[in-house]
């Protein structure tokens, strides 16, 4: 379930055994972080998003956020058992959030570079919990910019170093 506040987009994090707890993944551009009763949770591995919880009777729990290709909120690992935070995107969604890579197949790092943002934010859009049809019309513009910021930097890219 998402919950938007101020501006953050928080997804509730319902688990057997922490009925008595308020688990939410706060999920930002940049930032994520787990939070129990509104406050961070340490990770316990440093370079991962795995996390030892007490459940309600006291028992310790190891609860992990896997990132997976294509979407940017992770899954939910606890015993083996997985867990969305929000429904998978539908085939069509993830077709129209890639439309900022087509600059990719016209050349190199720029084109890579932007098209990345432009996905991640098309993602992000769709995620956000704003109507579809919003969202559909800022994965739109956000892929036009994409293809316009492309056009631009290359042109001045083009006549500042020649080639063409």
């Amino acid at each position: 379930m998402l919950l938007v506040k101020g501006g953050d987009m928080k997804y509730r994090i319902d688990l057997p055994g922490f009925t008595d707890q308020d688990l939410q993944y706060d999920y930002g551009f940049l930032r994520s972080s787990l939070l129990r009763d509104g406050i961070a949770v340490e990770s316990v591995a440093p370079k991962k998003k795995e996390f030892q919880l007490l459940d309600d009777q006291g028992k310790e729990q190891t609860v992990e956020l896997k990132s997976g290709f294509g979407d940017t909120l992770p899954k939910v690992i606890m015993n083996g058992e997985t867990y969305l935070l929000a429904p998978k995107l539908t085939p069509v969604q993830l077709t129209v959030a890639a439309l900022p890579h087509l600059p990719l197949f016209l050349g190199g790092a720029l084109g890579g570079a932007l098209c990345a943002l432009g996905f991640s934010a098309s993602l992000h859009f769709f995620r956000s919990g704003v109507s579809s049809m919003l969202a559909y019309f800022l994965v739109f513009v956000s892929a036009a910019g994409t293809w316009l910021t492309y056009l631009v930097v290359s042109v001045l890219f083009t006549s500042l170093f020649g080639g063409g």
